[in-house]
């Protein structure tokens, strides 16, 4: 477990603004001078909304998806309080995965509570657990990192214990972006390392007062000095070409035998941090899928429509054969993020090599539970050109059709692209 322990006295950091670090010596960025803070937009409700009371012997509050868990120790409410953890939209610089609204806003409590994140969900989003932090949001809307927090590799969680409660997130602090990606074979990608707050010469958060507090914007992120980077690799075909705090790296003209490669880059600081991007490189036309750890499977056989508000791909292993998945949506209306649920679906059956076992975007038996992730579309198009996205679901449901009503058996994580011509 990294303990982040504090640096001077209690002071925050804010999540900061559109500034760009001049290259400098060794002197702490937190003897800048004062930015003006970044207010951040508050989130829009998202989901469903968890609650308890929980009275003067504590007791502890998690999300269903597990993503987020509140524990309030004995003695630290005076009564029965109603209690309530509601997802917000994103909208800290950094963040990844949905924030978090605890309520009630403005309660104080006698003894800190614990504020738990888990990261293991997003994986494939974060460079390091080494660069990730805990921040909220305060009354002035500008997103702050408290002092104290953990991060706990092991089973990959972020935690902190605060007094108070607020809409809280979990973010990188440090980031080589993207921290994962999909290229089609030789296509380019320019990767950087930024970061989210100001940092010291060790690449430690660079704590200061409340009256100086620098901050960045969501969309212009500090990039790191380049006296701070060692080293940049690739492990994986392709080539990569560095030039200090950025590098370009290019796709074989083929599938390369690692997929995902790797490009990493080795930070000067005490601990030698390692920030590793992943980088699928796929077919310039069809559905690429891979489940759990197995080998990622293409798809050349596809087809696409996005029409009246409906958007279809389906997909099978040859011309002859049936087709075998399919990712659709209503209420469509272009590119975007589409969460599994109602509106959205997946069927898949093909790579479980078990006649009548499928895959969709829900899990369980009697009361089956909408997956986690998302069918994303990244490029939209007209009628002919190429569409292209995404689709995650971290806990799909396997059933059995043999059983009559479909026995569930157990679940399976789910990642897929897409670059399809659009029919209609």
């Amino acid at each position: 477990m990294i303990i982040r322990m504090p640096m001077r006295n209690l002071a925050m950091l804010v999540v900061m603004g559109g500034l760009l670090f001049a290259a400098c010596s060794k002197e702490k960025k937190a003897a800048e001078e004062p930015l003006e803070p970044f207010v951040a937009p508050v989130g829009n409700v998202y989901g469903q909304q968890t609650a308890a009371t929980i009275g003067v012997q504590g007791g502890t509050l998690a999300t269903p998806d597990g993503q987020l868990q509140l524990t309030i120790p004995a003695g630290a409410l005076t009564a029965n309080t109603a209690i309530s953890i509601q997802p917000v939209e994103n909208t800290t610089p950094g963040g990844f995965g949905l924030n978090y609204r605890l309520l009630p806003h403005g309660i104080k409590f006698a003894k800190p509570v614990t504020v738990k994140f888990s990261y293991a969900q997003y994986l494939d989003s974060i460079p390091s657990p080494d660069a990730l932090a805990i921040a909220f949001q305060d009354n002035d809307r500008i997103w702050k990192i408290p002092k104290g927090y953990s991060v706990d590799k092991g089973n990959k969680t972020v935690s902190v214990q605060t007094t108070h409660f607020s809409d809280w997130a979990v973010m990188k602090f440090l980031d080589l972006e993207p921290a994962y990606w999909v290229l089609f074979t030789g296509e380019q990608l320019t990767l950087k390392v930024v970061s989210h707050v100001r940092l010291d010469d060790d690449l430690g958060i660079a704590y200061v007062e409340e009256d100086l507090i620098p901050v960045t914007r969501i969309a212009n992120p500090i990039p790191l000095r380049e006296s701070l980077i060692k080293e940049w690799k690739l492990v994986g075909g392709g080539e990569l070409n560095p030039s200090g705090n950025t590098a370009v790296y290019t796709a074989p003209g083929e599938l390369p035998a690692r997929n995902p490669v790797a490009v990493s880059v080795q930070l000067k600081n005490a601990a030698t941090l390692l920030l590793i991007s992943n980088i699928w490189v796929l077919p310039k036309k069809g559905v690429w899928i891979k489940i759990d750890q197995e080998a990622g499977l293409n798809y050349s056989e596809c087809r696409l429509t996005g029409s009246n508000g409906v958007f279809e791909l389906e997909w099978r292993a040859d011309r002859l054969g049936a087709w075998q998945g399919v990712a659709a949506t209503e209420g469509f209306t272009g590119a975007g993020t589409y969460s599994w649920g109602d509106r959205t679906s997946f069927y898949y059956e093909e790579p479980l090599r078990i006649n009548d076992h499928t895959l969709l975007a829900h899990h369980g038996e009697t009361q089956p539970v909408f997956s986690t992730g998302s069918l994303r579309i990244t490029r939209w198009a007209a009628v002919g050109e190429m569409v292209s996205g995404d689709f995650t679901i971290s806990n799909a449901g396997r059933y059995d059709a043999n059983s009559g009503g479909g026995e569930f058996i157990r679940t399976h994580a789910v990642k897929g692209y897409f670059n399809v011509r659009r029919e209609e």
